[in-house]
């Protein structure tokens, strides 16, 4: 199966079950079409005729109807009389509802926004005005250098597009990890020191991390979106250039190796040369041409040997 791809919970066994007893095979195959479309749409097993008559094609709608009548006739399918609709009696017992998949959703994105607004701009002391946690942050708290309100933007999914680990969001809950109500003047004096070293450009590495985490077709764990995250930031640190991190990042992801070698596959993007090149010196002629002007050479002296005895007779 395809990284990406969605798939049902069917056992090897399904077909065993006292209600497929006299289920015939037409039935048996819209049940399965059924439950792979229901995981599809997100719809939580509910159809109407129309669409389960769609499943069925190129069967005719007679032959659909009355694979269905078998369905409904065996609890497979129950009927919804007020809706016109039927559903997947099991569905719900078995599979996520839609709107449970999307709650778990929004809690995701929620916790990754506030792992990022964490790492990047809590622990480097720079806000951002595009970010909701920044905005909505009063303008004396938290660690920022600038000038701090911002507006808060129409849309953030830019903002949630990395994920995290649970641990995460339970580290950033709660209150400000500056704030020491037990010591008061501390805070100001820690936010209006400078940083001991550079801390890089926190903006540049989490565009590059986006932009890998755009090309993957699901969602990598948390724990390796932080490791190369880490490492983009300590590589921007060190002054390496954004393109060379960014074919570098293309060549880790298409080799599938550990986060923790994607400095290596910059360097090699950096500094590698092509294997299938050989310098030669200013002086040193081709070999090939070289056997090519021999043998036009021999052709001539034979073609004027020829002519020469030609001539004699």
């Amino acid at each position: 199966m395809a990284r990406g791809e969605l798939h049902i919970q069917l056992s090897v066994h399904y077909a065993d079950d006292e209600k497929f007893d006299e289920v015939s095979r037409s039935a048996r195959l819209l049940y399965v079409d059924a439950c792979c479309a229901a995981k599809k749409l997100l719809n939580d097993g509910r159809f109407s005729r129309a669409k389960l008559r769609k499943l069925m094609a190129p069967e005719s709608a007679t032959r659909a109807d009355r694979a269905l009548a078998e369905l409904v006739d065996a609890g497979l399918l129950v009927r919804d009389d007020a809706a016109q609709m039927f559903v997947i009696g099991a569905w719900l017992k078995r599979n996520k509802s839609r709107s449970q998949i999307e709650r778990d959703r929004r809690e995701a994105e929620e916790s990754s926004l506030r792992a990022n607004h964490k790492r990047w701009h809590i622990e480097t002391g720079e806000r951002n005005p595009k970010c909701r946690l920044c905005a909505d942050e009063p303008s004396g708290s938290g660690s920022a250098t600038g000038s701090g309100e911002g507006v808060r933007p129409d849309s953030t999914e830019t903002e949630t597009e990395t994920e995290t680990e649970t641990e995460t969001e339970t580290e950033t809950d709660g209150a400000d990890p500056q704030a020491d109500p037990a010591e008061p003047p501390r805070p100001p004096a820690r936010r209006a020191a400078p940083p001991a070293e550079p801390e890089g450009d926190p903006g540049r590495a989490e565009q590059l991390v986006r932009t890998w985490m755009l090309g993957c077709n699901r969602r990598p764990p948390g724990r390796v979106v932080d490791d190369v995250g880490r490492l983009v930031a300590e590589m921007i640190r060190d002054g390496t250039d954004t393109a060379d991190i960014e074919r570098g990042l293309h060549l880790w992801q298409a080799r599938g190796s550990n986060p923790k070698t994607l400095p290596s596959f910059v360097n090699q993007v950096m500094n590698s040369r092509p294997s299938n090149v050989v310098a030669f010196s200013a002086g040193r002629p081709s070999t090939t041409d070289q056997r090519v002007a021999d043998a036009l050479a021999v052709g001539a002296h034979l073609q004027a040997e020829a002519a020469r005895k030609a001539i004699e007779r």
